[in-house]
């Protein structure tokens, strides 16, 4: 058992666990001290994702951690594993600027770029691939939002281990 955070509220929503001893999770956190390790974001964001290997003890456990997000509100909601250190991560996203990679599904937030700002922002759905066995911006593999013009949450994802993921969620 670890802890898992800062001195802020951290909150796990979802963790997979592969054959190695690794368990992989996603949440939110308040934390600006959240620990990071290899981190894709290294600054303050609201979701996270990390990979523990349990075999190891103490900070050799920490194989990666990262913030995801942008200058809204972000919460990874779901994670996978494909078995060779890749994760999928879905949730849900306020952030115009939540980082997506040049071939993304859906490069905008909203239909309007801002997350179709009205009374209050509205959420599109995230998805992302991360390889946690990289550090930095190449272990950014793939990310996306996905949405239209009402609200949109990615809750949970799947892998069927060869590259095959399924997202289930919400959406107005």
């Amino acid at each position: 058992a670890t802890f898992l955070g800062g001195s802020g509220i951290d909150e796990g929503r979802h963790l997979d666990v592969d054959d190695g001893g690794n368990v992989y999770q996603t949440g939110e956190t308040s934390s600006t001290d959240f620990p990071t390790h290899n981190a894709y974001q290294e600054v303050y964001d609201d979701a996270f994702l990390a990979r523990i290997d349990t075999t190891q003890s103490g900070a050799a456990s920490l194989i990666y951690a990262t913030f995801l997000g942008g200058s809204g509100i972000d919460m990874g909601h779901g994670i996978a594993h494909n078995g060779a250190g890749r994760v999928y991560v879905t949730g849900w996203t306020t952030s115009p600027d939540f980082p997506v990679t040049p071939e993304a599904y859906d490069t905008t937030c909203g239909t309007d770029g801002t997350c179709n700002y009205d009374a209050y922002r509205r959420a599109d759905a995230f998805i992302a691939e991360i390889d946690t066995a990289r550090s930095g911006a190449a272990s950014l593999l793939q990310s996306t939002f996905l949405g239209g013009s009402g609200q949109d949450m990615g809750y949970n994802i799947a892998s069927n281990g060869a590259g095959t993921f399924y997202v289930t969620g919400m959406t107005e």
